[in-house]
């Protein structure tokens, strides 16, 4: 016998699978950043960036550890921020972007 599933019962379970999703922390707030080669900022545009939201970046190369010491968010509002940094060539200054609240 087949027991159909009303509406409601669909809900549930899709809120029961994104609750296990946040506990396993799969929460869709990281993103990759590389800083813009020969400017002194580089702008990130992301949907769920608001202006009191908390951006953590965290380097994936060695000239962006280098670059963390002189990296600060100049501006931020709803769905974009724009990082200042050094000004230099480097191409692979990368960073993966956590953003909460």
């Amino acid at each position: 016998m087949t027991v159909a599933l009303s509406p409601l019962g669909a809900s549930i379970r899709d809120v029961a699978r994104t609750v296990n999703l946040l506990i396993r922390g799969k929460s869709n707030n990281v993103t990759n950043i590389t800083l813009t080669a020969n400017t002194a900022s580089t702008i990130l545009s992301f949907a769920d960036i608001e202006s009191t939201s908390f951006v953590g970046l965290t380097p994936l190369t060695a000239n962006a550890a280098t670059a963390l010491t002189n990296i600060y968010i100049s501006s931020q509002s709803a769905g974009a921020l724009t990082l200042s940094h050094a000004n230099n060539a480097q191409t692979d200054r990368s960073f993966k972007v956590t953003i909460i609240g």
